[in-house]
């Protein structure tokens, strides 16, 4: 089963609305230059955003 089709199943059976939209990397330009590993671009689109990985516990 696809990630969409899972979540979409998951929002049916808890009773929450999911919207998808699509928006083109000319008009997202932080998401489409993180999707590329383009950081130059990135960081010139968000230059507050941290440089190195943030830990992230798991349980």
């Amino acid at each position: 089963m696809t990630v969409i089709r899972r979540t979409y199943v998951e929002a049916a059976n808890n009773n929450f609305t999911l919207g998808i939209t699509h928006i083109s990397g000319v008009d997202n330009t932080l998401a489409d230059a993180g999707s590329r590993f383009d950081n130059p671009r990135f960081f010139e689109n968000h230059p507050k955003a941290n440089t190195e990985p943030i830990m992230v516990e798991t349980s």
